[in-house]
């Protein structure tokens, strides 16, 4: 597949992407009432800044485990 047919392959997902999401708004918009809308983004902050703090906390633990090892060979030489 050549450099153009992919471009042109990833515009058109891109825009794809954007008219759908439009649509999704606007019939949230339409459909829920603010109160309901209002709690659904929270809830999704709320999620989403959970799932940062643990993916932190499972790096920094990786680190630690890694650096453990790397420390452990140096003195085992």
């Amino acid at each position: 597949m050549s450099i153009k047919l992919k471009a042109l392959l990833q515009l058109i997902s891109m825009i794809t992407a954007g008219v759908a999401g439009g649509a999704l708004l606007t019939y949230v918009i339409n459909t829920f009432s603010p109160e309901t809308i209002r709690f659904a983004l929270g809830a999704g902050l709320i999620g989403a800044i959970l799932y940062f703090c643990y993916g932190i906390l499972v790096s920094r633990l990786e680190y630690n485990e890694k650096l453990k090892e790397i420390t452990n060979k140096s003195v085992d030489k």
